[in-house]
């Protein structure tokens, strides 16, 4: 047993849609597939008998990262895995997105927001890709091909004002590498 910080990371691709178009992403966006009530049940099943086995005893607990596509596009599988291990001090979740339109998600993290594991680490984290200005305006644009720059620089304001446990992870490419220092600034 360790301190509390040794937990067993989990990453589910909760679906393959996403509401971006990101000029580097590697994603087809030729089909649709959402994880389903069924296989979430499965899942859920399985992972009670994971918890409890000889393998996790090396282990403080579970970090669920969630992914997709955008995984807040499908806030149904989000609500029903974080719902059903909510009051488990050993589990806890990463949200991985971009940031874009994310009404229908500040409810959940706003909710979640002061809740901590018993080591004092956060409920859920929330992940928002965010590449600088100038980097962000080249490569992350919307299904239509529109600048997403303005609402993720506003969920980001949003997050701050919140005070929701966040970061922002930015990507850099060969496109953008001459970008770096005025992304830098900007995101500083």
């Amino acid at each position: 047993k360790g301190n509390g910080s040794n937990f067993f990371f989990i990453d589910i691709n909760t679906t393959t849609r996403c509401n971006l178009r990101c000029k580097y992403c590697i994603e087809p966006f030729k089909v649709v597939k959402d994880l389903d009530d069924n296989i979430i049940d499965k899942f859920l099943s399985r992972m009670s008998e994971f918890k409890e086995s000889k393998f996790m005893e090396q282990y403080d607990g579970i970090t669920f990262g969630f992914w997709g596509g955008e995984p807040t596009t499908h806030p149904k599988a989000l609500n029903k895995i974080i719902r059903h291990y909510e009051n488990d001090p050993k589990v806890r979740f990463l949200i991985y997105s971009n940031g874009y339109r994310i009404e229908h998600i500040k409810p959940l993290l706003e909710e979640f927001r002061d809740k901590k594991l018993p080591n004092g680490s956060d409920k859920i984290y929330y992940q928002i890709s965010y590449d600088g200005y100038e980097a962000h305006t080249v490569n992350r644009v919307s299904a239509a091909g529109q600048s997403t720059v303005e609402e993720v620089r506003e969920s980001i304001k949003w997050a701050v004002k919140e005070k929701i446990p966040f970061s922002i992870k930015s990507t850099i490419n060969r496109d953008t590498f001459h970008l770096m220092a005025e992304c830098y600034q900007d995101i500083r």
